[in-house]
């Protein structure tokens, strides 16, 4: 029995790694703020820091994805039905939970390069290697689910994997209708080239076209993860509701339904 309780613990320990570290995103938002306080009294920049609200950590992004992809099944399953997919809603929800369980162990990454030292191959094999320790043979059913959702090829994985680049979309919205958290043009080339580089592409293509409104750091990050979503040959189904979902999230006014100002 003791060494089953011991067992259980080690590994909630090893998860409670997601509730320490802050969404990557956020890192580059909270590196704007400090440099900006630098040469502030200690006390005042801790005071700024406390006060800057929602630098996400792991374990809140993957709980809002599971949330959101629990709606999503409640809302949209005649919608699936309607087309012959029926998506199962507690399984949905495991793989919500769990999609990012690896960065236990390697922390997040802004997409295509990390500033914690990894490249995304070294990063996603951290990953694989962190779900083998954690999940070992008594739970063999939660590394095929992380296998699972990083194939993206069952419904369930690719709902889920909407549902994580939406809960981003959402978030970077809550912020911005608030002012806080910006991300800086310097942040994000030094700690995320590669990405900026499509960055880069896109507000150049935006340029030309003079109709277009200015776009911030955080909606041109936005664009990218559009722009590889094409990338993923989900089905039509699963595309009709993402960009669904990306137009509405542009402009909903999610500031009237929160409960107290960040």
């Amino acid at each position: 029995m003791q060494e089953s309780v011991s067992s259980v613990l080690e590994k909630i320990a090893k998860i409670y790694n997601q509730d320490l570290n802050y969404r990557a995103t956020d890192i580059l938002r909270l590196r704007t703020i400090v440099e900006k306080t630098k040469d502030l009294p200690q006390p005042e920049i801790e005071q700024i820091l406390s006060e800057y609200c929602y630098p996400q950590k792991l374990s809140g992004h993957s709980y809002m994805v599971a949330q959101l992809a629990k709606l999503i099944v409640a809302k949209f399953g005649s919608y699936f039905a309607n087309a012959g997919i029926y998506i199962k809603r507690e399984h949905t929800i495991v793989l919500a939970l769990d999609h990012d369980i690896g960065e236990y162990k390697s922390g997040d990454t802004v997409p295509s390069i990390g500033f914690r030292g990894f490249t995304p191959e070294s990063k996603l094999a951290t990953e694989f290697e962190a779900v083998h320790e954690l999940y070992d043979s008594d739970d063999t059913r939660s590394i095929e689910d992380f296998y699972e959702y990083e194939a993206r090829t069952t419904h369930e994985a690719m709902l889920v994997k909407i549902c994580d680049i939406l809960e981003l979309f959402c978030h970077n919205r809550i912020l911005a209708r608030f002012g806080l958290g910006i991300i800086t043009k310097e942040n994000y080339k030094t700690c995320a080239p590669e990405t900026w580089a499509e960055s880069e592409k896109l507000l150049s293509e935006r340029e030309q076209n003079l109709t277009a409104a200015p776009l911030t750091i955080a909606e041109l990050l936005e664009d990218v993860y559009v722009q590889r979503f094409h990338s993923f040959n989900f089905k039509p189904i699963f595309c009709e509701l993402f960009f669904a979902f990306v137009d509405s999230i542009r402009d909903f006014p999610f500031e009237l339904y929160l409960s107290t100002t960040p």
